[in-house]
């Protein structure tokens, strides 16, 4: 099943909000089967940013139209407290700034010390990645002794301290893969506040590209489940989404066709999932922003970020994001 939104009749696609991804680490305690985690033990160093560079990296975003800002991995949450509470610090601090979240996969929610001071420090939101249903299933996924129960009692914890949560769910067929997986998991999630969940298909990346035909699950697969059942009733005032009164579960977003002319004239249809972002990764001693998610051989898509354009504001850094947004935007 395929949502179609309406769009203006003088408009070829729709333009995405626009998102932006920092990838504070690359080490996580998890070692899901479809991430490249060789070599990335959570004793790895990570590329740690100036003092006011989350900041100064906030107010050009801003500068550039971009309202959204993601704190990823790896795992976030194991870096140093202090570091990433004054990350969070630093941008929340920057007038313009509407949504700041962290993805995690939630098992360091279960240290009630930590989510008081990532609360302190001023934010609000985190989307707990969740890709089994049963505490079996959770531990043949992320191939460790974590259960889904562990990963409950975190999302509790986290509420308690006034973290509002929500829960992404990559489909893949050792964990979730259709749409009574799905409910069996929404089911648990009764035990906590959760109210919005959402499914997708796994990125088609360099890091999975050999298995992919092996992974790839169709997310429109699930999504006939939800317009089959009685039980879910179907809303499209905005965000396409089917609830039971008390959980909303999105529909993906490749499934609305929320593209750019660029995306198309990239061929990116099996790459993408739907929703376009610009990343800042470490890359060696420095930084790249990348214009979306695809690793393309030629690299035609990052762009080197000298370290010393985060010490101090600068319109360089600014047309350079202006830059990566043309990519998408523009072409």
């Amino acid at each position: 099943m395929v949502i179609e939104r309406q769009m203006d009749e003088n408009a070829s696609f729709i333009k995405p909000d626009k998102l932006f991804r920092l990838e504070v680490c690359s080490f996580c305690s998890f070692r899901c089967h479809f991430c490249c985690w060789e070599n990335r033990n959570v004793n790895s160093s990570f590329l740690q940013l100036p003092e006011g560079g989350a900041r100064i990296i906030a107010e050009a975003l801003v500068q550039t139209g971009c309202f959204n800002v993601n704190i990823t991995g790896g795992e976030p949450l194991l870096l140093p407290r202090e570091y990433l509470c004054a990350v969070i610090r630093e941008i929340q601090s920057v007038d313009g700034v509407r949504q700041l979240w962290i993805t995690s996969n939630g098992l360091a929610l279960t240290d009630r010390t930590l989510c008081e001071n990532l609360y302190s420090a001023g934010l609000t939101d985190l989307a707990v990645s969740i890709a089994a249903e049963t505490d079996q299933n959770y531990m043949r996924y992320t191939r460790t002794h974590t259960t889904l129960s562990d990963i409950i009692k975190g999302i509790q914890i986290a509420e308690n301290c006034g973290l509002r949560i929500r829960v992404h769910v990559p489909l893949n067929p050792v964990g979730i893969a259709s749409y009574k997986q799905l409910i069996k998991l929404i089911e648990r999630l009764t035990e906590t506040n959760v109210t919005t969940v959402s499914f997708f298909r796994l990125h088609n990346s360099n890091k999975i590209a050999l298995e992919y035909g092996k992974l790839h699950i169709d997310p429109n697969t699930v999504t006939v489940g939800f317009s089959e059942s009685p039980k879910w009733k179907f809303d499209c005032s905005g965000r396409p989404f089917y609830t039971n009164g008390r959980i909303k579960v999105l529909v993906p977003r490749e499934s609305i066709h929320l593209v750019t002319e660029n995306c198309k004239s990239q061929n990116c249809d099996a790459f993408c999932q739907g929703i376009y972002s610009a990343y800042m990764i470490p890359y060696g001693e420095g930084w790249t922003l990348r214009a979306c998610h695809r690793v393309f051989d030629d690299h035609r898509n990052e762009y080197p970020l000298n370290s010393s354009l985060l010490e101090e504001k600068n319109e360089e850094l600014t047309e350079l994001l202006h830059y990566v947004w043309r990519y998408a935007y523009d072409k």
